[in-house]
């Protein structure tokens, strides 16, 4: 999954640097989601309704739920 608890760090951190860097790695995927909601959201309201709303469920789907989803396969 995201960490595989089984091994060892590869790299020896500080605490706090490993905190920082968990926390940067979190902050990066809310910013990503929120970006590609966004422009979801605007391929929807750009285009006529019915295809807007197909566009808007191939830009979640493609961009937001894949990458999660390759992510719980690994």
């Amino acid at each position: 999954m995201l960490f595989d608890l089984g091994k060892p760090a590869p790299e020896h951190l500080s605490p706090r640097h490993q905190a920082f860097v968990i926390t940067f790695a979190i902050m990066a995927w809310i910013y990503r989601l929120v970006l590609f909601l966004g422009i979801a959201v605007l391929v929807y309201h750009f285009f006529v309704k019915v295809i807007g709303v197909i566009l808007f469920a191939v830009e979640v789907g493609w961009v937001v739920a894949r990458p999660i989803l390759i992510e719980l396969q690994e």
